[in-house]
């Protein structure tokens, strides 16, 4: 099953790249920390593609993240164990839609 992101083996995709090793990241990293948006950040700790300390670094560019590691995920976590994910989404959406609602 491919995502809808189009990912394949031979290149990268622009939406699990906002922090990979690239320049074109580093000017988004600028961007998107300017923002001050809540974030989740749900990584498969079995990535084969980017490590975990991808995922750590997604606090550099959201201070407030919640990073959620899933230890038995792999690049795809909503594919792998999508019950896993589910938890921490639901949260997420519930939080900001409580924010919104004041």
């Amino acid at each position: 099953m491919r995502p809808s992101c189009g990912w394949v083996p031979s290149r990268r995709c622009g939406c699990c790249c906002a922090t990979g090793p690239d320049l074109g990241s580093e000017r988004l990293h600028h961007r998107l920390r300017s923002l001050d948006r809540p974030a989740l950040v749900v990584w498969g700790a079995r990535d084969p593609y980017l490590p975990v300390h991808y995922a750590q670094r997604q606090r550099e560019t959201f201070p407030g993240a919640e990073v959620v590691l899933l230890a038995d995920s792999g690049h795809w976590p909503m594919i792998d164990h999508p019950v896993a994910v589910e938890q921490p989404v639901l949260k997420c959406v519930s939080t900001m839609l409580s924010l919104n609602a004041l």
